[in-house]
């Protein structure tokens, strides 16, 4: 039947959309269709899914989707933006930038992944900020001064946590 197939592909693809933007996925409507797209390929392949509930093998290709999402070199964040909030007059040359650079990773890997996440997308270098803050705003659900507040808190944290680390070094 074609319409009920086409019911529940489209309540797939929302529950998929629904789980990359709980975990912070800006692009979750693209993610969710390269879900259904690698899920298709597999079942070209060959694979079975379970009749009972077919959206189980599609989360969990969400899940490694999810995780190459979070490995993506161009989604790491570049320290530079940050270091400026955390430690405004070190320069490169001076000695105690890699210990800055150091206790910055400590501390962003102390971090829960969702304020991570926001830290990243919020500083993210390039153009178009005003842009990427609002779609992260709006992702997030919240309007754009509570997103101002919420990753200046996470800053202030993040500024208190190197000072510990620096001084303990």
């Amino acid at each position: 039947d074609r319409e009920a197939a086409g019911q529940k592909y489209e309540a797939i693809r929302s529950k998929l959309i629904k789980f990359f933007e709980w975990r912070g996925c800006i692009s979750s409507q693209e993610y969710a269709d390269l879900t259904l797209d690698r899920v298709a390929t597999r079942l070209l392949d060959g694979v079975e899914l379970s009749p009972k509930n077919p959206y189980l093998y599609f989360h969990g290709v969400a899940l490694n989707l999810l995780r190459e999402y979070w490995r993506d070199p161009e989604r790491q964040m570049k320290h530079s933006e940050l270091e400026e909030f955390v430690a405004p007059n070190v320069t490169e040359t001076d000695p105690q930038s890699d210990r800055i650079s150091e206790c910055m990773d400590r501390c962003l890997l102390i971090l829960p992944p969702e304020s991570r996440h926001l830290l990243e997308e919020y500083h993210q270098p390039g153009g178009k900020n005003k842009q990427r803050r609002k779609k992260l705003a709006a992702l997030l659900s919240i309007p754009m001064n509570a997103l101002r507040i919420r990753a200046f808190r996470l800053r202030v944290q993040l500024q208190k946590c190197v000072e510990k680390c620096t001084t303990s070094l």
